[in-house]
């Protein structure tokens, strides 16, 4: 189902890469490992390498290193022995992690070449359908979880495209792309028929609202400046 939800994304941020990385040699990491992950390997047969809550390890796709992003608020432990890459992959990871943005984008620029990209995917807080569940009285937002399932901890915060943009311009980024997608598909979730035909509407709907409401951020960035001390 995860797959199936997320197909659509996973297409928009391959064509992303084949637009930034021209060479055949070209280094990829994708921080939180998935799915993508092993197609990423596949379509560009390059080596991918990860880096998640696991241990460290060699896979088939590349190598695995251990690394908890909401570590990243102490600099004295981020890794230096790290290679760095011309593309970063951080796609569905900072709504699951309760520090600041600022922390990871800073600690993400220590695994990119001079020249390399960062790709950011996340949800968009202020998408639709999160308006209207806020305008009938409710959260559109789940609350934290007593427990993780499988690792999970849930959504902590989701982000706005402007505070990702000022997250970006604090940690000395070049935003070089950026917008709203209608790339999740909701129709995986149906319960019964009824259920997938309004799910259906959802989707389609999407397409013609402004683009600001629809539900997926993507951002595309390079290093430009040094970057702003923390605030």
């Amino acid at each position: 189902m995860y797959t199936s939800f997320h197909a659509r994304r996973y297409a928009t941020l391959i064509s992303l890469l084949s637009t930034y990385l021209k060479s055949p040699d070209s280094t990829i990491i994708d921080v939180g490992r998935s799915q993508l992950t092993a197609q990423l390997h596949e379509l560009f047969t390059a080596r991918v390498d990860s880096l998640g809550l696991e241990a460290d390890r060699e896979l088939a796709t590349g190598y695995y290193y251990h690394m908890d992003l909401n570590d990243t608020q102490y600099p004295n432990l981020w890794p230096k022995n790290l290679p760095t890459y011309d593309a970063v992959i951080a796609a569905e990871v900072i709504e699951h992690l309760h520090v600041s943005p600022f922390w990871v984008f800073s600690f993400l620029r220590t695994l990119m070449n001079k020249t390399g990209v960062l790709i950011v995917q996340t949800p968009n807080a202020v998408a639709l359908h999160n308006r209207l569940i806020m305008l009938s009285g409710h959260n559109p937002f789940e609350l934290i979880r007593q427990t993780q399932i499988a690792g999970n901890p849930g959504h902590f915060r989701e982000y706005t495209m402007s505070e990702l943009r000022q997250y970006a311009k604090k940690t000395g980024f070049k935003i070089i792309d950026s917008f709203f997608g209608n790339y999740f598909d909701y129709r995986v979730l149906a319960r019964n028929s009824v259920h997938r035909h309004l799910l259906s509407l959802v989707v389609h709907s999407y397409d013609l609202v402004p683009s600001s409401l629809r539900p997926g951020i993507t951002i595309v960035m390079r290093q430009e400046t040094e970057p702003a001390t923390a605030s």
